[in-house]
């Protein structure tokens, strides 16, 4: 199985966000962070969202999503209104 890379513009911003949602920091490096969720392995690399070919974003089950809003609200993350 070939290991997801996520390509994001802003690491440390996202590395909050993927943190917040309970995701453990594995392993890093210059410009990429290895992150584990559940059975999820991923690396987060710096670089230009979209610009690797066939780029996925790891499927993470959240559960409560309220509960979820209000962990991320409280990391200082701001989300769309839940509706």
């Amino acid at each position: 199985m070939e290991l997801q890379h996520v390509r994001v513009g802003y690491l440390i911003p996202s590395l909050r966000f993927y943190l917040a949602l309970e995701c453990e920091a594995r392993q890093s490096g210059d410009g990429w962070v290895r992150l584990r969720y559940a059975g999820t392995v991923f690396v987060l690399e710096q670089g230009v969202p979209g610009s690797r070919p066939g780029a996925v974003v790891p499927e993470l089950s959240v559960g409560d999503l309220l509960r979820l809003c209000c962990r991320l609200w409280s990391a200082g993350i701001h989300t769309s209104p839940i509706s």
